[in-house]
């Protein structure tokens, strides 16, 4: 009996992968934008040569809140997509090589164990500091409009009787899509400035023969999750949405703070690891205050004086120190605002 059921079973594999040409035309246009099923099957992200050149140190961002729409359609709820889709942002930012990534989404478990240092209830040198957080000079914040998957109605099932229960029951083949949409902004946090706002939306399709039966035991943004056609329009989007923020970054400018000032050496807290080398040219501006229009309350232009110049003579993993030849009316203080000067 265990013999007559796997050969029926391989028969029935073998009659669909015969079918398979017929149904695959319909899903050649989308070869060019999918990532194919099989050649991987973890989230990746556009690599650094196809991004925009970022002038400069690399830049701090972070992924704030990022909602679904109430009633969103699709095999996720809205308490799963929202969280789901900004851990998987945080991820293609930090793969993408472009840019420091400030963790938010979890950060109550980092100032947790602050606390405990801070409260002596954990001990050791090695422990973190209280208000150590890195501040992000970006926030990418949005929502998730649609996140939902489909029969293109071209589908080829047949059941196999005796499958164990929960493991969709039949073999068939598909052809599915699916189709990702969100509405993303780019905040300046030093300003509270909106960057820029921008839409992606994304469908893909493919034709496979695989155990039918939905999204109900993926996990969004899972393994399994990157293998199928909501997966692949997910990576699509992810790719576009970071290739944007890039571009927007690449605009603007590039700060850190003074973190010290010892006759005419500054130390500064960013380092190696922002990209920061011996020789960089940087600047120290003291903002003085801001222009707001007094309907919207929003912030017009940042007020601010020039106090010094600088140059980098060593570099640390974490800090520089520099030289610096005040310029301005005061000399620089340890929380004034370091500048990117090319």
């Amino acid at each position: 009996m265990k013999t007559n059921y796997l050969l029926t079973t391989s028969l029935v594999a073998a009659s669909l992968f015969a079918f398979a040409p017929a149904f695959a035309k319909s899903d050649t246009a989308h070869q060019g934008d999918r990532h194919v099923a099989g050649s991987s099957a973890s989230q990746s992200g556009p690599s650094g040569d196809e991004l925009p050149r970022i002038m400069g140190p690399k830049r701090t961002i972070a992924v704030g809140a990022i909602d679904a729409i109430p009633g969103l359609a699709g095999p996720y709820t809205a308490a799963a997509a929202g969280p789901g889709v900004a851990a998987m942002l945080t991820t293609a930012l930090d793969h993408s090589g472009r840019f420091i990534v400030a963790e938010r989404n979890d950060l109550s478990q980092v100032l947790s164990e602050q606390e405990l240092v801070a409260n002596k209830i954990a001990q050791g040198s090695a422990g973190p500091k209280a208000g150590a957080v890195t501040p992000a000079q970006y926030l990418v914040v949005g929502a998730v409009t649609e996140l939902s998957s489909g029969d293109k109605g071209s589908n080829l099932g047949i059941g196999i009787g005796g499958l164990p229960h929960g493991l969709f029951g039949g073999l068939s083949l598909n052809g599915q899509t699916g189709r990702v949409a969100m509405d993303l902004r780019l905040v300046n946090t030093r300003t509270g400035e909106v960057e820029d706002s921008f839409s992606v939306r994304k469908e893909l399709a493919s034709t496979g023969v695989g155990l039918t039966g939905g999204y109900k035991a993926i996990t969004i943004g899972g393994n399994q999750f990157w293998s199928t056609p909501l997966g692949e329009a997910m990576r699509a989007a992810l790719d576009e949405a970071v290739a944007r923020i890039a571009a927007d970054v690449s605009k603007g400018g590039w700060n850190a703070l003074v973190a010290q000032v010892s006759g005419d050496t500054i130390y500064i807290n960013a380092g190696s690891d922002a990209g920061l080398k011996i020789g960089d040219r940087l600047g120290v501006e003291r903002v003085t205050g801001a222009l707001t229009d007094p309907a919207t309350n929003r912030v017009l232009a940042v007020q601010k004086d020039h106090l010094a110049d600088i140059e980098v003579t060593a570099v640390d993993a974490k800090f520089t120190t520099g030289k610096f030849l005040q310029t301005g009316a005061t000399e620089p203080q340890r929380g004034d605002t370091v500048i990117f000067a090319p």
